[in-house]
């Protein structure tokens, strides 16, 4: 029986990004978070129609 095959991966770099979650969050506009259950029923019924 054979050994199952090995790969060697070298790690994934870690990068420090020049902003936080926090600064995207703050720069999008708070009426894009804001719910409407008809925007995602034109929505939902918009992808089977």
């Amino acid at each position: 029986m054979q050994q199952p095959m090995t790969v060697n991966r070298p790690e994934p770099k870690v990068v420090d990004l020049p902003f936080r979650l926090k600064d995207v969050k703050e720069a999008i506009p708070p009426h894009c978070f804001e719910s409407s259950a008809i925007r995602s029923l034109a929505y939902f019924f918009g992808i089977f129609l």
